[in-house]
This record gives structure tokens, C-alpha cells and sequence, in this order.
């Protein structure tokens, strides 16, 4: 209340008048954001969302920031999305100021990461087991562990040999693509392998005539192994080396000079064309020529456009006759091979005349003791 007095010169007051002055607070307080709006924020950020706040001022009641009221959404920052914060304050006479609003954007802009489990580079080796991929991880700082939703391109044949290339691919939800992740995988050569029934085979050249032709085929049944399959048929003999005890010597008889030597002077009856060194071929050889050579044979084998390892077998030909001419001497043979006639016209001569030593042997024998008597 405001009062307002006046007097004259005389002393004389003039009436009192009187202003009422009321203030009155009409104007609403002010809200100012700290902070940006819009609030951009990564999915899966490691830090928890911090609200920036706001200040209020009142043109009456001065700093209302402690007032404020904060409203609106609750910001997860795991789910993409956006957010608002609302933010309201009153003055001390009711006042309300204009909402104020904040848009918070969870955005998902990372890139998920894979990592691969095992080796970056294997090696296998081909008709082995089957290839167990070890597989690979993924995780995305949003959507988490994303494993199975990798993309897997595995073109590795386990029956080829080569270099292959395993890739790994994976999308989080917003479409943000993995660096591709690859696995180099080489299916290596495997060595095939020659194997022979036996390192030492004998046989013995008898009677038994079929018998000995069987035995032949017996130890002469090699293979070529591979975990592909077999390779028999790529199994040649490179040479076969023939050592005769009894005289001392040797023979060592190479595709080439076999073919010289044996094959195209007509001594193996039946035999059709060249001898290239196949299993057949050899067992075809052994039983119509060198069955009938007592001797110790040495047989190396080879395998064609491989590395597989050189093989030495050792097969001996026994002559169960002993000391006779092999098989020639013995009935079964004779047979099929009969002595020339100049050799059994010496094997009689011989015969007959150690029957006439012997003889002679026991009567000298008989009448020496018959004089000490």
C-alpha cells in the first residue's frame, strides 16, 4: 500500500490518498535443455544412458532446476527405437511451464564380429573321414550371441585334392554385415601303398603241377592300396633280379631286356604280344618260365605316375627233386615240358652206370672181408 500526503504553507494537510500496489506473478518459468536433442545413442553401448537434464528459471521464483519434473520414456539402449523425455516444472503460484521434450535415438550401427573356432588354416587328407567344419562365433553388441545365424559356404570335397576356401557370413537385425570371415582347407595327396602277400615266398617246383602254378599266382597277388581305392592296376614290375645259388650268378632282367631276352626269342609258349610288366603278365611269366628255374628271384615293383615307394619281393623256387633239372625232372613237368632227348639219353647213361658202381662197390667190399676171414 502506498500512501500519499500534501499540506500548504499555513499548515493546512490536504486529505490522504492511498495506492494499492499488487504484484502479481502471471509469467511461466522457462525450461532450457542441456545436452542435444536429438540424443543419438549406439545400441549395446557398454555405458549405462545418462540423462543430460535441464534448467528451469522463474521470472518470480528464480532457479527451479531442482523442480523439474523428468516424464516420459524409459531408454533402453538394447533395443533400437527412439525415446522421448518430457520435462515440466511449476512456479510458486502455479505456473506451469511449457513441456519441454527430448528425443533419445537408439541406433544400431556396429557391425557384428565372428570369430572363427580352430584353425585358420587345416589340412586333411583326401577319402579320409568326413571334414568336421570346427565352425565360428558371432556376437553383435546389440542383438548378442548371433551363432546361428552365420552363413556357412563349405565347398570341401574330401575325395579331391585342391585348396578350398570356407567362408562365414552374418547379418545383425538392422542388416549391418560381418567383416566375412574364411578358413583355408587343403585335402592333401595321400601315397598309395604296395603290398605283397609276403616279403619271402617259397615255392616248390614238385609233382604237384598245378599246385606250384597256384602258389605263383598266390604270391604274386599284389596290391595298390589308396584310401580312394584300389590301384592295382597301376602296379608294374620294374625289374626282377635272379640269383642262382648253386652257380654263383646273377640275372637282373628289366621290362625291356626281358622282352629281349625271354619273350621275343619264343620261350614262353602261349605268351601274346610285349611284356609291359603287369601283375598278369608277370604271373603268366613265372609260371611257364621261371617256375621251371630253381633260383631266388627279387621283384621290384613300382607304381605308375605315383610316389608311391618301390616294393622288393623275394621269391625262391625250390626244385623238390634235388639237384635235378627243376621242374624238368620231375613226372607232372616232364609232361607238359619233356626233357630234350640228348639229356635223357644222359640222364640214362648216368643212371646206368652208377648202378654198375655200386655194384661193383659191394662185391669188392664183400670179397676183401671174405680174405681177412
Amino acid at each position: 500500500i502506498v500512501t500519499y500526503n500534501a499540506s500548504d504553507g499555513a499548515g493546512n494537510e490536504a486529505a490522504q490518498v492511498i495506492r494499492i500496489v499488487r504484484v502479481a506473478d502471471t509469467l511461466e518459468p522457462e525450461i532450457t535443455l542441456e545436452g542435444d536433442d536429438p540424443l543419438i545413442i549406439e545400441c549395446g553401448d557398454p555405458y549405462p544412458y545418462e540423462e543430460p537434464h535441464a534448467t528451469a528459471a522463474d521470472h518470480c521464483d528464480g532457479d527451479l532446476t531442482e523442480a523439474i519434473v523428468v516424464g516420459g520414456d524409459d531408454v533402453d539402449i538394447n533395443t533400437v527405437g527412439e525415446y522421448v523425455i518430457t520435462y515440466n516444472v511449476v512456479d510458486g503460484e502455479g505456473h506451469e511451464a511449457e513441456t519441454v521434450e527430448r528425443t533419445v535415438i537408439v541406433e544400431d550401427t556396429t557391425i557384428p564380429v565372428i570369430t572363427l573356432l580352430g584353425d585358420a588354416e587345416m589340412t586333411v587328407h583326401e577319402c579320409g573321414d568326413a571334414f568336421d567344419d570346427p565352425g565360428a562365433e558371432a556376437w553383435d553388441d546389440c542383438d548378442g550371441d548371433i551363432t546361428a545365424d552365420i552363413e556357412v559356404v563349405n565347398p570341401v570335397d574330401i575325395n579331391e585334392t585342391g585348396t578350398y576356401t570356407i567362408t562365414y557370413n552374418v547379418s545383425d537385425g538392422e542388416g549391418n554385415a560381418a567383416v566375412e570371415v574364411t578358413r583355408t582347407v587343403v585335402v592333401a595327396p595321400v601315397v598309395p601303398v604296395i603290398t605283397v602277400p609276403a616279403y619271402y615266398v617259397p615255392i616248390e617246383c614238385t609233382d604237384e603241377f598245378d599246385d606250384a602254378f597256384a602258389a605263383v599266382a598266390e604270391a604274386l597277388a599284389v596290391t595298390g592300396d589308396h584310401p580312394c581305392g584300389a590301384m592295382t592296376d597301376g602296379v608294374r614290375v620294374e625289374e626282377i633280379k635272379v640269383t642262382y645259388p648253386r652257380r654263383g650268378d646273377e640275372i637282373v632282367y628289366t621290362v625291356e631286356t626281358l622282352n629281349r631276352d625271354i619273350i621275343r626269342e619264343d620261350k614262353i609258349a602261349g605268351f601274346e604280344g610285349e611284356y609291359t610288366g603287369t601283375l598278369d603278365e608277370t604271373i603268366t611269366v613265372f609260371q611257364r618260365y621261371f617256375l621251371f628255374k630253381p633260383a631266388i628271384y627279387e621283384v621290384t615293383y613300382v607304381m605308375e605316375d605315383s610316389d608311391a615307394e618301390a616294393v622288393t619281393q623275394i621269391i625262391r623256387i625250390d626244385d623238390a627233386c634235388r639237384g635235378c633239372l627243376g621242374c624238368y625232372s620231375c613226372d607232372a613237368c616232364a609232361q607238359q615240358r619233356p626233357l630234350p632227348k640228348f639229356l635223357t639219353d644222359w640222364k640214362r647213361l648216368l643212371g646206368d652206370w652208377l648202378l654198375v658202381g655200386l655194384s661193383m662197390l659191394v662185391l669188392l667190399t664183400f670179397a676183401s672181408i671174405h680174405r681177412k676171414v
